[in-house]
């Protein structure tokens, strides 16, 4: 079950940092169990990230070209279970999940892209506005190389600013659960007035990061509504990607209606405030108790005000289960969500008042089961080409009009999709299997469901592949991926030249991405610009790639074909020699 996620503004809290160590982390009471990630990983536009690196404990996997993972079972605290999700041009994610043993926790993340708010010249420095009305204020030489010496150039900043009241966004973007650990070393709840994600990179990429001894003035809105209540002065906190807590570092002041802080290095910035709180938890099923109501959005805040300010979120598992903190001694309100279903308020499907509570709780069960709503579920059993069931595999549940749907197989390759639609015409969509272990695909499967149940019964999944990327690393043995993902695209308006890329994944094992670039979209011989295999992390300027077109794709859908090869330096120094084709299709 996926942690509760607060952002209420309520109490002040001063004081100094205090640093956790996941391995030895004081505040993880329960036992570690196994748990499975999987879940899919999707970009602002809703669009699929392919590529993107997953990690929890000591399993990770990339995502595939529907933006789909799953990990292989790992045993983490199930108080406090850490996945990290990273893709390059994107912010880096992570957060703790309060996890049952044996359960599949499925997963909704966004991404949120790398967006330049400006510029500014280190010698001089200056003042960004960030979109969503944060500013950044850079004092004159503060900058340097990751190593510490002074950097002296044009410094590009990266920046978001996400609104406490953007209930979307924090869902599914934000970084963390919210659990902090204050100045004193304690295990706190806090409630958003508004976080920052800032990096900084030179002209020609390369991280940079405030200089020893600087200070970088930040200010953030805040929000119209409650201006007149909020505290004068609130701490300010930074959040540890690997651990997955917020920790306190600085004071900021309410000047006007904003919050002004400064900070002395960055990553993600949050202004907030603490709260009591006491544990929720409880089960939420759709029609019956046999049917839990996977993957739905839970929403737990003050009863006098709307969603947005105030509310924690979670996400259930696969029995339909969700934890959480919540304000101790309040009267809450709680709220199921399915914003794919197509009903008023935001895809609401259930809300009743609650509490206040005192101590930890279990709810009552909750059985959505409305006269206004559709409930449709889709059944069905993956085999391979020998009917055995497909236990590493997934359905890919397409509907138009919504949003795709991984729904993963049980270990009888079995695997069942139920969901709520306000509306009464019948669905029609469509289904494609896919068998992780063996690469393999079934065909689409196309389906119309009248009165709410359909069970597609076997299918098969072990379709030749007509797409692909092969290559051998270091004289091992030839790797082969399937469904890859092919892009050509200009880079600038007038346009000087044509971005190539091709990706590919073994969805828990390995990936590939290759780039170059082009002065048209022609065959031939051309540099490798941008390369990543499997875990290696590529020193492109110490290496020497080519790939050379053999079939140029002119226009979308069209095929990429090729070979590629050569010799490369990872980051620590390692020597590596690879070979390798493609046949991919351009999908843009």
């Amino acid at each position: 079950m996926q942690k509760l996620k607060w952002v209420l503004p309520l109490l002040l809290l001063l004081g100094v940092i205090f640093t956790a160590c996941e391995d030895n982390d004081p505040f993880v009471s329960g036992p570690r169990v196994d748990v499975t990630f999987a879940g899919r990983v999707v970009d602002e536009n809703n669009e699929p990230v392919l590529g993107a690196l997953i990690k929890a404990g000591d399993e990770s996997a990339v995502t595939d070209q529907n933006g789909v993972f799953r990990l292989a079972s790992t045993r983490l605290p199930e108080d406090h279970a850490v996945l990290s999700v990273e893709k390059a041009g994107y912010f880096a994610f992570s957060r703790a999940y309060q996890v049952k043993d044996k359960s599949i926790q499925s997963l909704s993340i966004r991404l949120l892209p790398h967006v330049e708010a400006g510029s500014v010249s280190s010698g001089s420095g200056g003042t960004i506005q960030v979109s969503g009305g944060a500013t950044l204020i850079f004092p004159a030489n503060a900058f340097a190389l990751a190593n510490g010496s002074t950097f002296n150039g044009n410094v590009r900043v990266m920046a978001r600013f996400l609104d406490p009241t953007d209930r979307s966004t924090l869902s599914l973007s934000m970084p963390g659960n919210l659990s902090a650990i204050n100045a004193a070393g304690e295990l706190r709840q806090l409630s958003t007035f508004g976080m920052i994600g800032v990096e900084l990179y030179s002209a020609n990429g390369q991280k940079l990061q405030v200089a020893a001894g600087q200070l970088v003035e930040v200010r953030i809105p805040i929000d119209p509504s409650i201006v007149a209540t909020a505290p004068d002065e609130i701490p300010l906190w930074h959040y540890n990607e690997a651990d997955g807590y917020w920790l306190e570092d600085g004071l900021a002041k309410k000047v006007g209606n904003e919050y002004v802080g400064s900070v002395s290095h960055f990553s993600w910035w949050n202004y907030d405030a603490t709260y009591p709180s006491v544990n929720v938890s409880g089960n939420v099923y759709f029609n019956n108790l046999q049917t839990p109501a996977v993957g739905v959005q839970v929403w737990i805040g003050p009863a006098n005000q709307g969603l947005g300010w105030g509310c924690g979120h979670g996400e259930t598992d696969n029995n339909g289960f969700y934890a959480g903190a919540i304000p101790k001694d309040m009267l809450l309100t709680i709220t199921v969500l399915q914003w794919t279903s197509g009903c008023p308020n935001g895809g609401q499907l259930y809300t009743a008042n609650i509490g206040p509570f005192s101590a930890d709780v279990t709810l009552p069960d909750i059985i959505i089961n409305t006269p206004t709503q559709q409930t449709v579920q889709l059944d069905g059993r993956l085999v391979d080409c020998n009917n055995a069931p497909v236990v590493n595999g997934y359905v890919n549940v397409s509907i138009p009009g919504y949003v795709s749907t991984p729904v993963y197989t049980n270990a009888n390759g079995e695997f069942s999709f139920t969901q709520a639609y306000c509306n009464s015409n019948a669905i029609t969509g469509s289904v494609v299997g896919y068998d992780i272990t063996a690469l393999n695909e079934s065909v689409v499967q196309n389906f119309t469901i009248n009165n709410g149940f359909l069970d597609l019964g076997d299918i098969a999944v072990c379709t030749n592949l007509t797409e692909y990327v092969e290559y051998t690393l270091d004289g091992g043995s030839n790797t082969i991926m399937p469904d890859p993902s092919g892009s050509i695209f200009p880079d600038t308006l007038p346009i000087s030249f044509y971005n190539t890329q091709i990706f590919a994944s073994l969805l828990n094992v390995k990936s590939i991405n290759l780039g170059f670039q082009s002065s048209t979209i022609s065959t031939g011989i051309f540099p490798i610009t941008q390369f990543f295999v499997e875990n290696l992390e590529v020193d492109i300027q110490q290496s020497n790639l080519s790939t050379a077109v053999t079939s140029a794709a002119l226009n979308q859908g069209d095929m990429i074909i090729g070979t590629f090869g050569g010799t490369f330096m990872d980051f620590n120094g390692g020597s590596h020699n690879i070979t390798g084709s493609y046949r991919v299709k351009r999908d843009w």
